[in-house]
């Protein structure tokens, strides 16, 4: 079935489309004039970054993207051929480029300012040492009951403490796969400086090393902690822990059954034989 102008992903041109598709585009455009004119901004794009790329000089089509942008909450980046590295003869493959290098500089030095953190909270403030971050046979066992689960070969879900096996993995896979990102990365971004200390074959072990570390990570966070962070009926858009460190009684009821029966009997709120505490209470989920 051949592609309307309603359902193209890209036009780039007009070349090639039928009359009927033309009128239909203008009659769209006509449809959003009206509407733009008596209907007030929408949120659609709130959150969202749009780049505009203007590579000819034209008041009129800038403001009108920019414009149109807006009037969805999106935020807008304008870039234009004579203000762009593009004037200097830098392509935009150089510039994905920067912007990576740049990237993973800030990853390190976040990396640094974690250990940095639970030092200073260890020796300093005398806290005590995050073990339950540790992995223990009992996140094997979980793992395999949660396939079971999520397979439907089991209606018992696995019961989490404080931390599940996704949050350990995600914790640990981030904490060694650092070393190798950052290291390799480094050598790829002073590939002169590291030949002069190092065999020449560092450089190609590097590549191969930054460029699998990274693809194994996209996949993860993509495939797996995307869903039961973002897409997770229960939590989307969002779990809002990352940002408040709160959770409703219920969810963590749900997500660490065991860490709030170990809080509620520490605080002497309920035990075993009371029943399951009320359902109205937050819990910190930190």
């Amino acid at each position: 079935m051949p592609e309307t102008a309603d359902h193209r992903h890209h036009l780039l041109a007009l070349e090639g489309l039928a009359g009927d598709e033309l009128v239909s585009l203008l009659d769209q455009a006509r449809r959003f004039h009206t509407a733009a004119g008596s209907a007030p901004p929408t949120s659609l794009l709130a959150g969202r970054a749009v780049a505009n790329l203007f590579f000819e000089d034209s008041t009129r089509t800038r403001c009108s993207f920019t414009i149109a942008a807006k009037r969805l909450g999106a935020l807008t980046i304008d870039l234009t051929g004579a203000g762009s590295s593009l004037s200097k003869g830098e392509s935009f493959l150089d510039t994905a480029r920067t912007i990576h290098r740049g990237a993973g500089l800030v990853l390190i030095v976040d990396c640094m300012y974690h250990l940095g953190y639970v030092a200073y909270g260890i020796a300093v403030l005398k806290k005590s040492l995050p073990i339950g971050m540790i992995p223990t046979p009992k996140d094997a066992l979980d793992f395999f009951q949660d396939l079971l689960y999520w397979f439907g070969r089991s209606s018992e879900k696995p019961q989490f403490g404080r931390f599940s096996y996704r949050e350990k993995f995600d914790y640990w896979a981030i904490f060694w796969g650092m070393p190798v990102i950052a290291l390799s990365g480094l050598i790829l971004m002073f590939p002169v400086l590291v030949s002069k200390l190092l065999p020449s074959e560092a450089v190609s072990v590097a590549l191969v090393a930054h460029s699998d570390e990274a693809l194994l990570a996209v996949l993860w966070i993509f495939i797996v902690h995307f869903f039961f962070v973002h897409l997770n009926p229960r939590f989307f858009p969002l779990n809002r822990a990352m940002f408040t460190g709160k959770m409703p009684r219920r969810l963590y009821a749900e997500e660490h059954p065991l860490e709030l029966a170990a809080l509620d009997v520490a605080q002497g709120l309920w035990t075993e034989s009371d029943g399951d505490p009320d359902d109205e209470r937050a819990r910190e989920a930190k």
